[in-house]
């Protein structure tokens, strides 16, 4: 989680003196969460029943341990707020009955944040994710030691990480809380990349290096930008002519021109041809020999002769230059990412901070393309678009949605479409609430599918919906041979345990069999309890299907089902999950409430829809793990449930809540991204595969009061296409 690592120490089970099993009721499970640069949060769990409460202790080099504080009986978290800055720290927990006390969990280690970090983060109305402020946090430690300072204000004065996660962060100066930001004139801001130029929109810093300068001073001075635009023009990236010229222009007749406390001259002057990388103007010393340019690390060619003549007295702008008199001129039409202002930088530094920020902009690069779809697509494959917009027709299409030439009459069902499928041989299946169709024909004709349930007879559906609903489901070529499983969504308290099935077919919808009944006993499978089904994904390393169940006490499992296609039977075990609902973190607060599980890279991902804090965001551990909760890793650390999570290989996406989205394209780094546009929404659910253009495709749920009381609608509304880069 984070930063945050776990040691395992050696622990003797046994009696306390009266008889309280010290290695029983001894909790487990520690993890560490970095919030702050002064604070950590612990969470564990619980195993005693009678327990009067948790001791934490803290060590700063795992050897000597203090306790720092104790909390009740049931208390599973703690947030430790008199950590300091950039300071690594160990921590164990235990339990005590009176004077009795159990053993200790494990030890977890981590280190927190970088001072500035604090700083940076306080008073933020959208806070950052756990992702982007450990990227900034390596960000300033990589500048901070490669350069030999204990704090970012020891060089500099200002520092913007203007391709930031949100537009509010990207404005505030990195070194201290002062000389922020201010847009004017609305400026493209776009997460990770930073802010464009035109016309009249940029940025004004607040930071006038005449009068606020204390590191960026006449002889002694630097500036820098990171432009990810090719434009060559009269075009200011960065600068103000008031008197003394201050100024960046990365690309001016093909030449970089650059201006540091001087006036007309000197400047540098080199033809490179391009605006893009990372531009530093330096000096050390008044005449031109203590000036120096640098285009990404390369050294540039310093024209003409003269001395500096002063600091300019103005605000700095961004995107432009301030002309001496607030008013912006030479308006840059390139996007901006990174800048700064401070104190001289050898060549040595300057390779340092121009690395720095260049791993940060690659770790960062996560890119989205999205556009909201009034007709609700149902299904896709490949180029082929099933969809439908009102109660009585379905629509099909062949060129990947752009047009729906073929409909079909399907009046009296139609508003019921819960869930769809296009097989590989061009079968088309479709599913109310309570039945399952099929055409065979490009939509010409459909017909009723034959449902077989868990007993071998005719599948009869009683009173209750949601037969055939899915929130997440695997189709799956196994030698040639073509098999979709998926699981239905119940989510009514009357009908806990009622008609809870895990679907399949194996004749490209043909017929369809439930191979597994929650809270079922005898042939052909003893079936745990379960209120609905999650998902139900395909692990290709174990070769068996993975059914995700929820949601209460001992309902939220892990359950492998092995299909043999030779008898058309299926084995079951459970892989992990709920106890005996002993504990308070079982049930909702699991590990095991998850909404989607796929494997890349020798690992297993997966969304937590848990209702502990520590344990929502996007999960990951080592295949070779899978059973071991002591080994989960927190690699995206979300603010709330992960609602479904979909992957294919390195591509994968979470939901939230709203128009949440987390995304990465390696497997290694998150992104949050708020969608903006489109219709109202409780969350996406239902994801699935990508298009031949790359686009996934989300379900939107927009509940009404029908919905809240009935959960018949859920996957009505818009539907989001999304692409990640």
């Amino acid at each position: 989680m984070g930063l945050a690592t776990a040691i395992g120490i050696g622990m003797i089970g046994g009696m306390g003196a009266g008889g309280w099993d010290i290695d029983t009721n001894a909790p487990t499970s520690l993890s560490l969460t970095i919030i702050s640069d002064t604070r950590i949060g612990l969470d564990w769990e619980d195993n005693s029943s009678d327990e009067t409460g948790y001791s934490i202790e803290r060590s700063a080099d795992n050897i000597t341990y203090a306790e720092i504080d104790t909390v009740a009986a049931d208390v599973v978290t703690y947030s430790d707020t008199t950590c300091a800055a950039n300071t690594l720290y160990y921590y164990r927990v235990r339990a005590f009955k009176g004077s009795q006390y159990s053993n200790y969990t494990d030890v977890a280690s981590t280190t927190t944040f970088h001072s500035e970090i604090g700083v940076y983060i306080t008073g933020l109305t959208t806070p950052l994710s756990e992702g982007q402020k450990i990227l900034l946090n390596n960000f300033i430690g990589t500048v901070k030691s490669g350069m030999s300072i204990t704090s970012l204000s020891d060089l500099f004065d200002a520092m913007y990480i203007l391709a930031g996660e949100t537009q509010e962060s990207s404005l505030k100066n990195l070194v201290k809380n002062a000389h922020h930001c201010t847009a004017t004139n609305t400026p493209d801001f776009l997460a990770f990349n930073g802010f464009l130029g035109g016309t009249d929109e940029y940025l004004d810093t607040n930071y006038n290096p005449n009068t606020e300068g204390s590191k960026c001073t006449q002889n002694n001075c630097s500036a820098g930008v990171h432009s990810l635009t090719d434009a060559n023009g009269l075009y200011c990236d960065m600068g103000i002519i008031a008197t003394h010229y201050l100024a960046i222009l990365s690309r001016y007749n093909n030449n970089t021109i650059m201006r540091l406390n001087s006036g007309v001259n000197p400047y540098v002057n080199e033809n490179e041809g391009n605006s893009l990388g990372t531009f530093i103007v330096t000096r050390n010393a008044a005449s031109e020999t203590g000036l120096f340019g640098y285009k990404d690390k390369v050294s540039l060619v310093i024209g003409n002769e003269g001395n500096t003549t002063g600091v300019p007295n103005g605000n700095i702008f961004i995107l432009g230059r301030n002309n001496g008199a607030g008013v912006l001129e030479q308006a840059s039409p390139r996007r901006i990412a990174f800048a700064f202002l401070g104190g001289y930088l050898s060549s040595e530094r300057v390779t340092v901070i121009t690395d720095a920020f260049t791993t940060y902009l690659a770790e960062s690069q996560v890119l989205i393309d999205y556009n909201f779809v009034d007709l609700h697509i149902s299904a896709q494959r490949d180029d082929k678009v099933l969809s439908f917009n009102d109660a009585d027709t379905l629509y099909l299409s062949t060129d990947g949605g752009d047009t729906f030439p073929t409909t079909l009459d399907v009046t009296g069902i139609g508003d019921r479409i819960d869930f769809a499928h296009i097989f590989a041989n061009g079968n088309i299946l479709f599913a109310t609430d309570r039945k399952i169709y099929l055409s065979d024909d490009n939509l010409a004709t459909y017909s009723e599918v034959p449902v077989t349930g868990i007993d071998g007879n005719p599948f009869v559906q009683g009173t209750k919906y949601n037969c055939f609903r899915s929130t997440g489901y695997n189709i799956v070529d196994i030698d040639g041979s073509e098999i979709l499983v998926w699981g239905n969504y119940t989510n009514h308290s009357s009908t806990r345990y009622i008609d809870v099935n895990v679907w399949y077919t194996v004749d490209n919808g043909a017929s369809v069999k439930s191979c597994y009944k929650a809270n079922t006993t005898g042939t052909p499978v003893d079936a745990l309890a379960a209120k609905h089904i999650h998902a139900v994904n395909y692990d290709s390393i174990g070769e068996r299907f993975i059914i995700q169940t929820g949601d209460g006490t001992d309902e939220c499992n892990w359950i492998s089902g092995v299909y043999n296609w030779g008898t058309d039977t299926w084995v079951w075990t459970k892989i992990a999950g709920d106890n005996d609902g002993s504990s308070t973190t079982y049930g909702n607060g699991t590990w095991y409430k998850t909404t989607g599980m796929f494997f890349y890279g020798g690992y297993a991902y997966w969304g937590s829809d848990s209702s502990l804090a520590a344990r929502q965001g996007i999960i990951r551990v080592a295949y070779a793990d899978l059973v071991d909760s002591s080994k989960y890793e927190v690699i995206y650390k979300h603010s709330e449930t992960v609602v479904s999570f979909y992957a294919e290989n390195n591509y994968m996406i979470g939901t939230g809540l709203g128009k949440k989205v987390i995304v990465s394209n390696t497997g290694e780094s998150f992104k949050l991204f708020e969608l903006v546009g489109g219709n109202d929404v409780r969350a996406y659910y239902n994801i699935i595969n990508r298009n031949t253009d790359g686009y996934f495709r989300l379900d939107l749920s927009e509940v009404t009061e029908e919905d809240a009381s009935t959960h018949r609608d859920w996957t009505r509304g818009q539907v989001l296409l999304l692409k990640i880069s």
